[in-house]
């Protein structure tokens, strides 16, 4: 994203860009997905949503599953009214999965040879 906006303005620094995203989460125009790395992504979809993704190499989609009664589920399992929530799959993509089967077959190969 960084990289769009210099091109308009190329005398923008990742600090500002970053924190207009931060301003732009936190006064719910965007929405905030903390990452296992540590590192924060956003998204302009704004309703209830999933998101998958891939442990390889980071790319992250929307995923539109419902989960029927889950505020009911966990009102009675932990007490807790829900807000909201934020629901995270991760996997191997097509494309990494497909590379990793690959150079599974590479090595199976040249262990037979």
């Amino acid at each position: 994203m960084y990289q769009i906006v210099r091109k308009t303005s190329p005398q923008i620094s990742l600090g500002t860009v970053y924190r207009n995203l931060n301003l732009l989460a936190d006064h719910g125009i965007l929405l905030r997905l903390r990452m296992p790395d540590g590192g924060d992504r956003y998204d302009g979809t704004l309703h209830e949503h999933a998101h998958v993704m891939c442990t390889c190499c980071g790319a992250v989609a929307d995923l539109d599953v419902t989960v029927p009664n889950l505020a009911q589920t966990v009102l009675t399992q932990s007490g807790i009214t829900m807000q909201s929530y934020n629901l995270t799959v991760s996997g191997l993509c097509a494309k990494c999965l497909s590379k990793q089967v690959q150079n599974e077959d590479s090595v199976s190969s040249t262990l037979n040879n």
